[in-house]
């Protein structure tokens, strides 16, 4: 649907048979002004499997849509993408679109056990080269780049020891394309530690103070002369949900690190050493100096969850 601005009516557009993104929610949307394009990232749905039930998908499909034929495009994957993912925010900046923050769900023992995992990275989809680029952060005093980190959140109820050992399976190093050792890292939610994860990247040997934003979903992202501007956003923490209302920066030039410009009212888990605790082994790897040398690799794992309109 196209809403005119101008005579302040909606008009309905496409054609039957027209190959589409599948229905979905927590989808991001973002402009080509120049090429008169947009494009849609991600999302989330329910589908129905062989036996009858609803199931959750979360999706990393990247659509683009011609707004002089009003035709969808299926963009293929290539470089290094973020994984699936709903709720993430994505703003535009010189050519390129800048994709911060998500989250997906991992349903395990028929959809009794769910586990988030929440993202504070940063990556880049290129307008004109149509190739993802992860955006890494290089603290001032660190030996090398370093990507993100989550959250993993596990709603209380039916949930056992040995449920949770299967959901933290699910969750493994997300980033494509270059060697990471297992790096890992024990997180305790809630008092308790549920998963045993991966750390995609470690900063090994660095005297420098890691400071980030917490993830989180649907935070409000603004670029002002090339500087990031984040703020708020939601996460949950087991049944609650979050609302957070503290303000965070980067250089997108110098990506020399995050500030934060105010802390907000809300105490982040770990900051009180009850309700997440967060360690790293020293065994980690330092993510490669040029990233551009892994721009060549591709992901044939697309969404297959396109429809016809």
């Amino acid at each position: 649907w196209v809403f005119d601005t101008e005579s302040l009516k909606w008009s309905s557009h496409g054609q039957p048979g027209q190959h589409a993104p599948s229905a979905r929610s927590g989808f991001q949307f973002f402009a080509d002004e120049d090429q008169a394009k947009v494009y849609l990232y991600g999302g989330y749905s329910k589908k129905v499997d062989e036996k009858g039930e609803e199931k959750g998908v979360t999706h990393d499909d990247l659509w683009c849509l011609d707004l002089k034929t009003m035709l969808w495009e299926k963009i293929k994957k290539s470089g290094i993408a973020p994984v699936k993912r709903a709720g993430s925010t994505i703003v535009t900046h010189k050519r390129q679109a800048v994709v911060f923050g998500g989250v997906v769900d991992h349903e395990v023992e028929d959809g009794e056990v769910l586990v988030s995992e929440f993202f504070n990275d940063l990556f880049s989809f290129k307008l004109d080269k149509r190739r993802w680029f992860p955006m890494t952060v290089r603290p001032p005093g660190s030996k090398g780049p370093m990507m993100g980190t989550t959250i993993v959140v596990q709603r209380s109820g039916a949930a056992q020891e040995s449920q949770e050992a299967r959901a933290a399976t699910k969750i493994q190093a997300h980033f494509r394309g270059y060697a990471v050792r297992k790096a890992y890292k024990t997180f305790k939610v809630g008092g308790k530690v549920n998963e045993l994860l991966y750390s995609p990247a470690v900063v090994k040997g660095s005297g420098a103070k890691i400071v980030h934003p917490c993830p989180r979903i649907k935070a409000s992202m603004v670029v002002i002369d090339n500087v990031l501007w984040l703020h708020g956003g939601t996460f949950e923490q087991r049944d609650d949900e979050v609302t957070l209302d503290d303000v965070w920066c980067i250089n997108l030039n110098k990506m020399d690190g995050w500030t934060c410009k105010y802390k907000g009212t809300y105490e982040l888990p770990g900051e009180d050493g009850d309700s997440m605790e967060e360690g790293s082994s020293d065994d980690g790897e330092e993510m490669p100096e040029d990233m551009s040398d892994l721009s060549d690799l591709s992901d044939d794992d697309d969404d297959d969850e396109d429809m016809s309109a």
